[in-house]
């Protein structure tokens, strides 16, 4: 990941970077901050399960998974879009996106605390069954999945649609009321699964082959790329009590429009239930610069 943030910080020395791996990095005053997750689903990648992303973080070739892709070609390519682009900062940071996602399992780019562009790609299919599947995202320009446009499904009743959650390593409050939602959900609905990459899971509702995700004390690097492509999939995203979202928030809703109220019914008593216990469920990993662009957002 140090390797690719070298080589972005070479075209686009005015930005900031945010990731698990070294906090924040670059310009601490910018407006634009890149969410970096170098590895979306250890776990399932450890045992080759397919549900996650891989990233070699540009320290070697990845001729493994793609041929033609190296550390140099990456560095020619941005280069070049850089040299065409000088003057359009927009143009420049969508491709940029993209490119970075080459060599990382996902990315997204935020402006003013709102993700602007995304991309993920995903290893699916499993053992002797490979396959790739390559999401991107630009505000207000849609989302694509290999190219193909994406569409949020139009499910409108719980007992018709297919949920997806997860859960993080600590068995505290928020895990164990997780998992009381887990229960109940599963109850009135076709089903409710737990994959274990939460950037993958997003895409998923934006590729409409699950209809709704929600989950707890998810990180910016987790959810800014995927929470891109559920929004311009035509899907609705807050957090769990409803409130307007910023990937800084530690709840997060995803859903096709028509089920989002339905599910919210569900999952905002509970989750007030922790906020009354004093139980953290507010901002976190917010650089300083950016307390001003969130609490606009929260405020909308």
């Amino acid at each position: 990941m140090h390797n690719a943030i070298q080589v972005l910080r070479q075209q686009v020395p005015e930005h900031a970077f945010l990731g698990e791996e070294g906090g924040v990095s670059g310009n601490a005053h910018s407006e634009y901050l890149w969410c970096i997750d170098p590895v979306d689903g250890t776990t399932n990648f450890a045992a080759g399960y397919p549900s996650f992303g891989v990233s070699v973080a540009g320290m070697t070739p990845i001729s493994a998974f793609y041929p033609a892709v190296t550390l140099a070609s990456f560095s020619a390519l941005t280069h070049n879009v850089a040299a065409r682009s000088a003057r359009n900062t927009k143009w420049r940071v969508h491709h940029y996106c993209y490119f970075v996602a080459s060599i990382l399992e996902h990315c997204a780019v935020l402006h003013k605390a709102v993700p602007v562009a995304a991309a993920v790609v995903e290893f699916a299919g499993g053992p002797l069954a490979w396959v790739t599947r390559t999401y991107t995202a630009s505000k207000g320009a849609g989302a694509q999945c290999n190219g193909k446009d994406l569409q949020v499904t139009a499910t409108t009743d719980v007992t018709q649609s297919l949920l997806v959650t997860g859960f993080g390593y600590e068995h505290d409050e928020a895990w164990s009321a997780n998992m009381e939602l887990f229960k109940e959900l599963t109850d009135v609905s076709r089903g409710v699964r737990r994959l274990g990459a939460a950037a993958i899971d997003l895409c998923h509702v934006a590729l409409g082959v699950s209809d709704g995700f929600w989950e707890y004390r998810l990180k910016p690097w987790d959810c800014a790329a995927g929470v891109l492509m559920v929004q311009e999939a035509g899907g609705t995203v807050t957090t769990m009590t409803g409130s307007p979202y910023t990937v800084f928030h530690r709840t997060t809703l995803a859903s096709t429009p028509g089920l989002h109220q339905r599910l919210l019914e569900t999952l905002k008593p509970k989750t007030e239930g922790l906020i009354q216990q004093g139980y953290p469920l507010g901002t976190w990993y917010v650089p300083e610069v950016y307390e001003q662009y969130v609490e606009q957002v929260s405020n909308l």
